[in-house]
């Protein structure tokens, strides 16, 4: 089993496990109380094992790499750099996995400031995932893109995803967003790559790239609006323990493993990967 780094402890060791208690009521008998956050653990352990069969299949008939890398954290100014040129090693080198060592820094200290708050931030991790042979995917029922986004929103926190030039490319005219397709080496390429790597559902051969973001984590010291349902009245709430002040420096794993699992399906089903290692 591959071992991923995770986030320095001081900046805490517990998920966002509020959201999974407030959605069981207490009348219904399934109030989460002791195991605050236990089925988000659960779940990214479950996956970044499972992933490790994908991954090998994967990496043995396709060569396919992904790299992840947390590229926003809410203040912190966005900076463009090209994550592709960067490496696994540059992204797992810091505590917030972003390969721009300046922004990283950036990131860490907001992060360390909301915590002193008593509050939490969400963020933006871009991933990206070369060499995808063409083909994989279906037209409609089993898009890829449908496919990668059922599983990132399976992930607890994440609220929004976006191909390629995502939403900035519903700003462009078609001429500026479209790819023209060129020869390189004697294969079709496109000259650049707003559809992210997928086309009408399938993949096109150019890398997979997209973001997925995540929410501030709803479990902070602040103290916050809430209601008595006993009482049936208004009242406070404020979370104790030790929560963590963002959760997006912990993600990078899970999504990894996820995209190689949901990658996996159609390699196997399109005959990319040999049923028999």
């Amino acid at each position: 089993i591959k071992q991923f780094p995770m986030v320095n402890p001081k900046y805490g060791n517990d998920g966002d496990g509020v959201s999974n208690d407030d959605d069981f009521p207490e009348e219904l008998g399934m109030r989460l109380r002791a195991a605050v956050g236990i089925s988000e653990h659960s779940d990214a352990i479950t996956v970044i094992v499972s992933e490790q069969n994908g991954r090998i299949s994967l990496t043995v008939d396709g060569k396919l790499k992904i790299d992840l890398s947390d590229k926003q954290l809410q203040n912190v100014l966005k900076k463009q750099f090209n994550p592709i040129a960067k490496t696994i090693k540059s992204t797992y080198s810091n505590d917030v996995r972003c390969p721009e060592e300046n922004t990283a820094k950036k990131m860490k200290n907001d992060i360390l400031q909301a915590r002193k708050k008593g509050d939490s931030l969400g963020g933006i991790i871009e991933s990206i995932t070369t060499n995808v042979p063409t083909g994989l995917g279906e037209p409609i029922f089993g898009s890829l893109e449908s496919e990668i986004s059922k599983a990132m929103f399976s992930i607890p926190a994440v609220k929004g995803i976006e191909f390629g030039s995502g939403i900035t490319g519903s700003e462009k005219f078609g001429s500026e967003n479209n790819d023209a397709y060129t020869y390189k080496n004697g294969k079709v390429m496109t000259t650049s790559n707003n559809s992210g790597g997928i086309l009408g559902g399938i993949s096109n051969g150019m890398p997979i790239i997209f973001r997925v973001a995540f929410k501030p984590a709803s479990s902070i010291a602040k103290i916050q609006s809430s209601v008595d349902i006993k009482k049936k009245s208004q009242t406070k709430i404020q979370v104790g323990g030790r929560h963590d002040p963002c959760v997006v420096p912990r993600a990078p794993p899970v999504v990894d493993s996820w995209v190689s699992l949901t990658l996996a399906d159609p390699a196997l089903l399109s005959g990319k990967i040999k049923t028999v290692l």
